[in-house]
């Protein structure tokens, strides 16, 4: 398994979504699987062009080259390695035909345009050597995800747009559920077959319909089912109808033939209480096919005694074979063993019964079901089905009651969308019945329990409750429970079971299994306690008369997710927020509108208090935290949150995602984390601080204005290594350490008028002021700076953009570093270095006397001194002072000393601008020079040449300036 996006290995459970043929046998069975952001890692070994079974895949079903099974994906990946390197390169000959899988739609099956090749995902090099270690063996090695286990792991390297990075392989024990199956060779199912009542198979069972073509014995099993005509003649064949069901695959085995009793292994069985040793050995045979799986295996021949062997269970004791003896194999089942396989066996019972009744015995009442059309639209009429129910009632009570129990058992769903309320009908029944001793020994007979009872069975169980405070245990099976008036406490058990509360503040505890709680206006305050950490598991909170937009709240309080409905209605799920073992996943109501996890947090709403509080987001939910008042600190999750301190000086961390974050009025911190955060901010926020820091090449952190056009700043300024944005009366924005790199601060502001601003653009418009002290002012590399030096002998550093240092007042020094700079000494005696780049040097009247030090030998790069107004091409005398070039301003004290200028062209500036528009190459210096040094420099005081210099120096002046 390849992590190809960086954000480890995505595993998913084997919940029936994805089946697969690992074992190349022909059935694809239930199967954890990577996620479709990741890849596995394949070879079409066949050349058909898809991916069937795991010979094609890179794990301990690959054939290797000597043709043995690999103990494992790297031991099959390094049988690939012909020169022993131990990196699976381009330069070994199977290279070409490794592809990897990226299931983009995750259904196990190998679609056009989901196998690349090794090269087209940029990948170089794949290790072989796998490690079990996390120090060692890189990210995941040893971990458990969704119930696959990473065994082992390495690195492979992928390069995009040319930068390579280090990624995770993984060999992962992928896990498995072989009660979900397809067969990929079908059954043509025979006209006798057809007319039958049908169910998909689970495990290694046929559907029923192709096993009955296959089974002339189970074919007349489920015809005599069908034509039974009561719930008792039906449960008296429906144990003989699954035993024929599984003798018809090839699976079914006895124990002792499994184990090998015939020959070698001498196979004992010791009877549990209460049942024979023909019963037990049927009761595993049965369920060893629909499970798909077998449940004793023999253990390694060197062994005996108790074995520890993976699938060998509790109970069995094995002595190897000796020289007088054969080796045995001894099963005596522990009690707790036998109760877990009975409560199995009786799941599938009462699945298989619950299946078939309906095409069956209940087929007439769902048939009377009609479909009316009039003027208000399309709606369905049960009323034919009140009647047959009634009519049979009026003849044979008991029997109208099995079939109204069944009914609500098995069809209540399907009863409920065409309008027909089962439960309801059967809670009126119940409580029009005789109170006799007969009449309840029947609704006991058909796990129909009332107030009173305490605890349900191992079965399926119906219960109301009546208007006191009940509480019931249901138990293990798919039991239905309606609390009635009153403040209950029901409790589900193992099994899918329904919850109904009624009226009262109930407490609902669904436990482990496909759970569903209904609810109604007027039911009350209500919880819901529900701890399953089954994989691929949907409990539902079902609303029969409450519409979506009829929620008034959607709320987290502390771990618990609380929803408001109705006048006064309300539900919390415990723990919600705890854990995804303590969650509901669907919600799901009146107008068909289903909430997922997903829909469901980005509705909920986490509330703070009017003083200081800490909210806590959920690491795996998107979270929605509103601080209101107080001082509050507000901690997102992984996903993309919504945080809002509102009043106070809040502090805010969104951690990871794309989030968004609003400080509110206060002096708040704001940390966005990983991901492309928004931070917004209005007028009257106050003073505000981010700290933002992101690594990840892409992301987007961005500032918005709610209410200030982008005209509206007041100030865009650095300090030290931190951007300052002011606006309004007294607000401000601080983005820390917004210059020291481009990891830290923010790629964007905008703004209300719709102005957006890049990292250039609002770089090219900060200013990074000194005061009037010394200072030391540094720019950033990868930022446009704009520096001032202000009074104060000052140091001002450029970076490697194009650079304005301005040193104002006092003695500074300037370098521009890399770039097309611009530097002002200002006045006093400045040091200017320019380095690398077009430079221009800026020069005004009374700034004093400045030196230059510009040193590029760069091809083609023109440096520019420019003489600002006032400052004439007369006016400017040139001197060589040892190899330094010196020009003065005549008339006054100022002059510009170019360091080294007669050292080479490198150390020269190009060209030379005067303040009158006339400019000098840097070619042409020589000979003013040369022209002036025949005269001593003007008086002090005299801003014009004498008329015998102009005479002398006129044709010269000429030529060089242009």
């Amino acid at each position: 398994m390849l992590d190809l996006d960086g954000d480890g290995l995505e595993l998913k459970s084997a919940s029936g979504s994805v089946l697969f043929d690992h074992d190349a046998d022909g059935v694809r069975t239930g199967t954890g699987w990577i996620g479709a952001d990741d890849g596995i890692l394949v070879r079409d070994v066949d050349g058909d062009g898809r991916i069937t079974s795991g010979r094609e895949l890179f794990g301990d079903e690959t054939l290797k080259l000597n043709g043995q099974k690999a103990a494992n994906g790297f031991d099959a990946l390094a049988d690939l390695d012909a020169n022993h390197d131990g990196n699976f390169t381009s330069a070994d000959a199977a290279w070409g035909q490794v592809k990897v899988w990226r299931d983009l739609d995750q259904d196990g099956v190998s679609d056009a345009g989901e196998l690349f090749t090794l090269d087209q995902l940029g990948i170089s090099r794949i290790g072989v050597t796998g490690s079990a270690s996390n120090a060692t063996g890189g990210s995941q090695a040893g971990t458990t995800i969704n119930g696959n286990v990473v065994a082992q792991s390495a690195s492979f390297t992928q390069s995009s747009n040319g930068v390579a990075k280090e990624r995770t392989v993984g060999s992962v024990d992928l896990q498995a559920n072989a009660f979900y199956r397809e067969f990929t060779q079908a059954v043509s199912v025979s006209a006798t077959a057809q007319a039958l009542p049908d169910m998909q198979g689970s495990g290694r069972a046929l559907d029923l319909r192709q096993a009955a073509t296959l089974s002339a014995t189970l074919s007349s099993s489920v015809t005599a089912f069908a034509q039974a005509g009561t719930r008792d003649a039906q449960m008296a064949l429906i144990d003989n109808l699954i035993t024929q069901w599984a003798k018809s695959s090839d699976y079914w085995s006895t124990i002792e033939s499994n184990l090998g009793a015939a020959g070698s292994v001498n196979v004992s069985i010791t009877a549990p209480a209460g049942m024979t040793a023909e019963q037990f050995r049927n009761l595993v045979g049965v369920l060893e096919v629909f499970n798909g799986e077998r449940f004793y295996t023999l253990p390694p021949q060197t062994s005996s005694g108790t074995t520890a062997n993976t699938n060998v269970v509790a109970g069995v004791t094995w002595t190897a074979a000796t020289s007088s003896s054969g080796a045995a194999y001894a099963i005596n089942p522990p009690a707790a063993q036998v109760a877990l396989l009975q409560q199995s066996y009786e799941a599938l019972k009462q699945s298989v019964y619950g299946a078939l009744v309906v095409q069956t015995r209940l087929k007439p009442y769902l048939d009377s079901i009609a479909l009316r059309i009039d003027d208000s639209g399309i709606s369905f009429d049960t009323s034919a089905l009140v009647a047959r129910l009634e009519s049979s009632k009026a003849s044979n009570a008991k029997e109208a009651f099995a079939d109204l129990v069944d009914l609500s058992r098995y069809a209540s769903s399907s009863l409920t969308a065409a309008g027909f309320d089962a439960m309801g009908t059967l809670r009126r029944w119940v409580e029009g019945a005789p109170t006799d001793t007969a009449t309840r020994a029947m609704l006991s007979a058909m796990d129909v329990l009332t107030a009173g009872a305490v605890s349900g069975t191992s079965r399926g169980d119906i219960y109301f409750g009546d208007a006191a405070a009940n509480s019931f245990d249901g138990g293990t099976g798919d039991d239905i429970f309606d609390g009635g008036a009153g403040k209950d406490s029901l409790t589900g058990g193992a099994g899918n079971d329904t919850l109904m509360g009624g009226a009262g503040n109930d407490v609902l505890t669904g436990g482990v299994g496909n759970d569903t709680y209904v609810f109604n206006l007027g039911d009350g305050v209500d919880t819901i306690s529900d701890y399953d950490t089954t994989a691929g598991n949907t409990d539902v909170v079902q609303f029969n008369d409450v519409a979506s937009t009829a929620v008034t709240s959607v709320e987290r309080r502390n771990s618990d997710l609380v929803l408001r409905y109705g006048s006064a209605d309300q539900l919390t799920v415990s723990g919600y927020f705890t854990s995804a073992a303590y969650r509901v996943e669907q919600m799901r109501f009146a107008d068909g509108v289903t909430w997922d996890q997903a829909a469901l947090s980005s509705k909920v709403v986490t509330n703070g208090t009017s003083g200081a509080y800490t909210l806590l987001g959920a690491a795996d939910l998107t979270n929605r935290l509103f601080g209101l008042e107080g001082n509050d600190s507000l901690y997102g999750g992984a996903k993309n949150d919504t945080l809002d301190g509102g009043v106070g000086d809040d502090r805010l961390s969104g951690s990871g995602g794309d989030d968004t974050l609003i400080g509110g009025r206060g002096n708040d911190t704001l940390s966005g984390g990983d991901g492309s955060d928004t931070y917004v901010f209005s007028v009257g926020d106050g003073m505000d601080t981010i700290s933002e820091s992101e690594t990840a090449p892409g992301s987007v952190d961005v500032v918005t204005f709610s209410d200030v056009a982008s005209t509206a700043l007041t100030a865009i300024e650095r300090k030290n290594y931190d951007l300052v944005l002011r606006y309004g009366s007294a607000d401000q924005v601080t983005i820390s350490n917004h210059f020291l790199s481009s990891a830290f601060g923010i790629e964007q502001v905008r703004f209300a008028d719709g102005v957006t601003w890049d990292r250039a653009a609002f770089a090219s418009r900060v200013a990074l002021k000194g005061t009037e002290g010394t200072d030391f002012l540094m720019g950033t590399a990868d930022d446009v700076n704009r520096m001032y030096g202000l009074g104060g002998a000052d140091t001002l550093m450029g970076g490697a953009k194009d650079d304005f240092l301005d040193g104002g007042a006092g003695v500074d020094m300037l370098m521009g570093g890399a770039g097309n700079d611009t530097l002002i000494g200002g006045t006093g005696m400045d040091m200017l270095y320019g380095d690398v780049g077009n430079d221009t040097y800026m020069f005004n009247l009374g700034d004093g006397a400045d030196t230059i030090m510009d040193v590029d030998a760069t091809a083609g790069n023109q440096d520019l001194l420019q003489f600002g107004t006032g400052i004439r091409s007369d006016q400017l005398w040139f001197s060589r002072v040892g190899n330094n070039l010196q020009i003065n301003v005549i008339g006054t004290s100022d002059q510009v000393m170019v360091s080294g200028w007669f050292n080479g062209a490198a150390s020269q500036i190009e060209r030379i601008g005067a303040g009158d528009g006339h400019s000098l190459s840097n070619a042409d210096v020589a000979q003013l020079v040369q022209a002036m040094a025949s005269f001593a420099p003007p008086a002090a005081g005299q801003s014009t040449l004498p008329v015998d210099y102009q005479n002398a120096l006129a044709p010269t002046l000429a030529a060089a300036w242009r």
